[in-house]
């Protein structure tokens, strides 16, 4: 019809463009605009924030910048919508400075604009700076709606900051804005993904009629936290009401079978994907299983599934294949799958700090310096481990044999007293997991001052008893550590939740969630 109109005015060119937009045909609609420039129409404030919405949906940013150029020249004061539009197309094109640029010099700032920033900065992995936006954004008086709402807590959840996500479900409840699904979800993923399972089911079980997102997000914060049974159970429960699962589902479903070792039910849901529900396996889907079969000792079947998957394996299959052979010592799987990881990623230094702690593991001290060698010539740095604790409002971050804390000589007390109770307790230190040539006596030593002991001791101290103690460590907890913490989560009669690089660990009077599945 449109090309059929024998007089185009800028409105029809306009609706032309706006459409392609609406209906994620980016592509057209730039064409549509090329070709009114051609004809020398005149552009509106509609028609500028429907190419910048092309220009970031493709991304096109040479274009982009065309057109933020003809802002400039014109001179012209364009509304919220062009400017919030234009911050958007930097941010989607990868350009988070210019995007910043651009809405510091806004003049004006609505809720859609603000909620557009702290969106991008959420969605390019700046959690802490869409918080302090958040923060700007209360200061100056602008309501948040059930979006800004939602990208918040978005933050909260990877920031781990579940005392300021509880604060922001608060704001939530007196909005009046606690009944929509879409808030509902965020919050039901903020609080498993800070570890409190029971409020996000609290959340879950209110909600009148969960989506596909809302059940998604509760299956796999059991399953991040260790609760398999519950997130199985749960997604049987989800099949009998009748909505479709689709392949994020089933990552939860399948990361729950990992975490627990449950190789027969896992095998059962990664069949059941295409057998029952027509959904291809994916790569995720791919490295859960090699996961499953590696916690479990059944490498050769982890082999097997990485040899005649239908396509290359990636950085996160090999690795899972490589954590596998460092759980149970198997040499040449971890050779190879290092190998193939040193090929695809060889900046990571954790691909040399796994198979060095397999041939440490196994004795073979000369292999793990030339590994060591090899990481130093090509100026790979190992990552030092960190854990930290939050106490009213304020971080507390540690390291191995850390001195630097102002309480540091109460926190060496306390592991000294707990120690003591500990081994009374039947605790027995595991040296295989310093992997240094060291004897036995300086081995001990350090297992007892690994930081996330340290921040357990120092939570101890610093927060009330009968208080849940929770710390973050930026590595994979160590076995040592992990047995320790059951014994002093019993002796103190506290839960003691850690958070390491890949899940909950909720230490409950002598026990993991975990089910030393990890």
């Amino acid at each position: 019809m449109f090309d059929e109109m024998p007089e185009r005015d800028t409105f029809s060119w306009t609706t032309v463009v706006a459409g392609y937009v609406r209906h994620g045909l980016a592509e057209e609609a730039l064409n549509v605009f090329r070709r009114m420039q051609r004809d020398g129409m005149n552009v509106t404030e509609f028609t500028i924030a429907s190419v910048l919405s092309a220009c970031a949906a493709i991304p096109a940013l040479k274009l982009g910048c065309e057109v933020h150029s003809h802002l400039v020249r014109t001179g012209v004061e364009y509304d919220v919508f062009v400017w919030s539009a234009l911050v958007d197309m930097y941010a989607k094109c990868g350009i988070l400075e210019y995007s910043c640029q651009v809405f510091d010099k806004m003049h004006e700032k609505d809720v859609v604009s603000w909620t557009m920033m702290i969106g991008r900065f959420v969605q390019s992995g700046h959690g802490e700076k869409a918080l302090k936006l958040f923060s700007q954004m209360l200061r100056v008086c602008v309501k948040p709606n059930q979006f800004t709402f939602a990208s918040v807590l978005n933050a909260c959840a990877t920031q781990t900051a579940l005392v300021l996500g509880e604060q922001v479900h608060a704001q939530i409840i007196r909005s009046d804005l606690q009944g929509g699904t879409f808030v509902e979800s965020a919050l039901v993923d903020m609080y498993a993904k800070c570890g409190n399972v029971e409020s996000a089911r609290e959340v879950f079980d209110r909600m009148s009629k969960p989506d596909l997102v809302s059940w998604s997000a509760m299956i796999a914060g059991y399953a991040q936290n260790g609760f398999a049974k519950e997130a199985l159970g749960l997604f049987e429960k989800m099949l009998t009401t009748g909505l479709k699962p689709d392949h994020i589902v089933f990552l939860g479903v399948l990361s729950a079978c990992t975490h627990a070792g449950l190789v027969d039910e896992g095998r059962h849901y990664f069949e059941s994907m295409i057998r029952d529900h027509g959904i291809t396996h994916g790569a995720d889907h791919y490295a859960c299983m090699i996961d499953l079969f590696g916690r479990c000792g059944h490498l050769d079947e982890a082999e097997l599934l990485l040899d005649k998957m239908p396509f290359e394996p990636d950085v996160f299959l090999w690795a899972a294949g490589l954590s596998a052979c460092r759980t149970h010592g198997n040499i040449k799987l971890g050779e190879r799958a290092a190998e193939h990881l040193f090929q695809l990623e060889p900046e990571n230094p954790a691909t040399y700090i796994t198979l060095s702690n397999i041939y440490a593991a196994a004795g073979r001290w000369d292999d793990v310096t030339r590994v060591r060698k090899i990481m130093e010539d090509r100026g790979v740095r190992k990552k030092p481990g960190w854990s930290w604790i939050e106490v009213r409002d304020r971080v507390h971050a540690f390291m191995v044999g850390d001195r630097s804390h102002p309480q540091i000589e109460d926190v060496y007390a306390m592991l000294e007293g707990l120690g003591g109770k500990m081994k009374e307790e039947g605790y027995v230190p595991d040296t295989n997991f310093v992997l240094r040539d060291i004897d036995l006596e300086n081995k001990e030593s350090v297992l007892n001052h690994h930081s996330e002991k340290l921040a357990i001791a120092f939570g101890l101290i610093a927060t009330p008893p009968g208080t849940s103690v929770r710390i973050i460590k930026n590595l994979r907890i160590c076995g040592d550590c992990h047995t320790a913490i059951k014994f002093i989560s019993k002796i103190v009669a506290r839960e003691i939740v850690v958070r390491d690089s890949s899940r909950f660990h909720h230490f409950r009077n002598g026990i993991c969630s975990c089910g030393d599945y990890w």
